[in-house]
């Protein structure tokens, strides 16, 4: 979503949506970052007064940001177990590189400024105060619900491939008996050619038997009335010896 379209595309999201938590980390992070989940991520800190400028034009009185920088994650802390998106590198660095995932706390001992320490059912210390679940319950359940949305919108994109392909397959299958259509068609159009073609054959053939016929019949004729001759010719060549 573009969230500030006067800042020209500036902003990257909300940290919630560009943070990959799996599961059993979603209460602990929420713990940790509270409101903070729903700040928005800019690409430098260039970006941030002209972000709050244009959130004060339209009567936006609250605003967190956060801008992209480069930061290191101690070794075993939360963030190396989380991953950030694609468009907001560093992220989970950034954030969550100095929280550790503990068993359990310890506030005799605190831990460093800057450090903290949180156990997986959201329980957070740090070197001034230890709470439990997400301050104000500003944070509390985000996670849980973009992981219901990511799941939503893949069952939703899966939804619409698995129709795409419906439709296709369906258009195949109705080009498939348009053509058979076509075939039959065709051929009920050359057999109907063949039958009259038969037909025509037999017409020829008996009106050829009835040409025969009439040729016998007017040999048989011709040499009839030529034996009729030769007698007369016999009978006046009789009559003259």
């Amino acid at each position: 979503a573009d969230y500030a379209p006067g800042v020209d595309g500036a902003v990257l999201g909300t940290v919630a949506e560009l943070l990959d938590v799996p599961a059993e980390l979603e209460q602990a992070t929420e713990s940790v970052l509270g409101e903070r989940l729903q700040a928005l991520v800019v690409r430098s800190a260039a970006d941030i007064l002209p972000l709050l400028d244009w959130c004060a034009t339209q009567g936006l009185e609250r605003i967190e940001a956060v801008p992209l920088r480069p930061a290191a994650a101690f070794p075993g802390s939360l963030a190396e177990r989380l991953s950030s998106a694609s468009n907001a590198p560093g992220l989970a660095a950034l954030l969550l590189g100095r929280t550790t995932i503990e068993a359990g706390l310890d506030p005799a001992r605190p831990p460093a400024p800057g450090s903290i320490r949180v156990t997986q059912e959201g329980r957070v210390e740090d070197d001034i105060s230890v709470w439990a679940g997400a301050r104000a319950g500003a944070g509390e359940g985000v996670m849980a619900r973009r992981r219901t949305f990511r799941t939503l919108q893949a069952e939703r994109d899966e939804l619409v491939a698995a129709s795409t392909r419906l439709i296709e397959a369906a258009r195949v299958a109705e080009a498939g008996v348009h053509a058979q259509e076509a075939l039959l068609e065709a051929g009920g159009r050359d057999a109907h050619a063949a039958e009259l073609a038969e037909l025509g054959a037999r017409r020829d053939g008996d009106q050829a038997r009835r040409d025969l016929t009439a040729a016998i019949r007017a040999v048989e004729q011709a040499a009839q009335l030529r034996a009729a001759a030769e007698r007369k010719q016999r009978e006046r060549k009789e009559g003259l010896e």
